[in-house]
């Protein structure tokens, strides 16, 4: 019974901690992810005064998810990451990173409320700015490609087709209609599923926001892009 009590009011302060320390700016960040890494580099270039939390520090990971747990909002499940706390507001599975960092400016700077970011999905889709068709060459709404993919851990490939669905500044997210074939335990098992490849843009230089961590460029055809990952690799073709 001591230890539940004792266990109850060691979350409580760390709850109470965080709540406390709203008033400034907190990132949790994954090492490698390249979303937490804009988030980051866009405060340090704005030399905005933040903290970061990173996922390979011992206590962030349950500090991270105990204010989740205390924001009301966070449902279970994974997440998109960073995760960022400012001004009474949790931020997670952020959709436009540029206009939460230039909303964490307009706050550190002016310190009132237009800096807020409401995570109502119905406001959300209203506060979306127009897409930037000519984010490149390679991409653009609503444009097609053949995909095909291979994974080795675990070991499977797939091939399908794929569709640019959204497009915004430097954030691009393409659909997939696929048919993988899965080898597990010796066997083959074959599936179709759907799944969205969201990639980040930093020059010419594309990378995957998930933990494979895939990055490529586009050939000097500007019409095939292949992206390598610790455990594999993907790559979209231009349909005809």
């Amino acid at each position: 019974m001591k230890k539940i009590i004792l266990f109850a009011v060691l979350i409580f302060s760390s709850i109470t901690l965080y709540a406390g320390e709203l008033r400034e700016i907190i990132v949790f960040t994954n090492p490698g992810c390249s979303r937490c890494a804009y988030i980051v580099g866009t405060l340090k270039k704005n030399n905005i005064e933040f903290k970061e939390y990173s996922a390979s520090d011992r206590n962030s990971p349950v500090n991270m998810w105990q204010a989740l747990q205390a924001s009301g909002k966070f449902k279970g499940g994974s997440i998109m990451m960073p995760v960022v706390l400012y001004n009474n507001q949790t931020l997670f599975n952020i959709e436009d990173l540029k206009a939460t960092a230039d909303s964490l400016i307009a706050y550190a700077n002016n310190g009132s409320e237009s800096g807020d970011i409401i995570q109502d999905e119905k406001k959300q889709e209203e506060k979306k700015p127009e897409p930037d068709n000519n984010i490149s060459g390679f991409f653009a709404k609503n444009k097609k490609f053949s995909y095909s993919a291979e994974n080795r851990n675990p070991v499977w490939s797939g091939t399908g087709t794929a569709t640019v669905t959204e497009l915004y500044e430097n954030t691009v997210k393409v659909s997939i209609d696929r048919k993988v074939e899965e080898i597990l335990l010796g066997s083959k098992w074959k599936k179709k599923d759907k799944v969205v490849l969201e990639l980040t843009r930093s020059g010419d230089v594309y990378t995957s926001t998930g933990d494979d961590g895939y990055t490529g460029k586009a050939d000097v055809s500007d019409r095939v892009l292949k992206l390598s990952g610790k455990s594999g690799f993907v790559i979209l073709e231009v349909l005809p």
